[in-house]
């Protein structure tokens, strides 16, 4: 009878220290599983090389590959890192790919971008790309205005190529 308040102690530790356990890097989020060149999490089974890149993708190096987007991420991995932060990521919020009855149905391509911490991810840009318009925006979090952003003029060639 003197036992059963340590078994119970120790059942109670099992069940603790299981629901806390990780995977062998730390982090059961397989998105955090690598970081690229840029700081920015990325999957870690992610397309293969041989598939064609979808219209989504394209938008992404329309994105990332502008100088707006380049000048406002230099330097934030290590920024995030200092604090405590593990990387940061871009968040597809919405897309014109889904079905209209989705809820992540969005006329344009509506990304975030975040900070990653262990405890939260806390969004520090909002982008816009609008496939009519053909044009990339920021979009003011306070205002909810739009303010277009430079971008490669070239990739809407690949994107008419690559979404037709």
């Amino acid at each position: 009878m003197k036992n059963i308040p340590i078994i119970g102690a120790l059942l109670l530790m099992g069940i603790v220290f299981s629901c806390n356990s990780n995977n062998a890097e730390g982090n059961s989020d397989t998105s955090d599983s690598f970081v690229n060149k840029l700081g920015i999490a990325a999957p870690a089974a992610g397309k293969s090389e041989a598939e064609p890149p979808s219209c989504t993708d394209v938008v992404m190096e329309i994105l990332t590959t502008s100088p707006f987007f380049k000048e406002k991420t230099k330097g934030l991995h290590e920024a995030i890192v200092s604090n405590g932060g593990t990387s940061f990521g871009i968040m597809l919020e919405g897309s014109p790919e889904v079905g209209k009855d989705d809820p992540d149905y969005s006329p344009t391509y509506d990304f975030n971008l975040h900070e990653r911490y262990p405890d939260r991810d806390v969004v520090i840009g909002r982008f816009v790309f609008d496939p009519a318009q053909q044009q990339l925006f920021e979009r003011d979090q306070i205002t909810d205005k739009l303010a277009p952003i430079a971008f490669d003029k070239k990739l809407l060639e690949k994107l008419k190529q690559v979404c037709q």
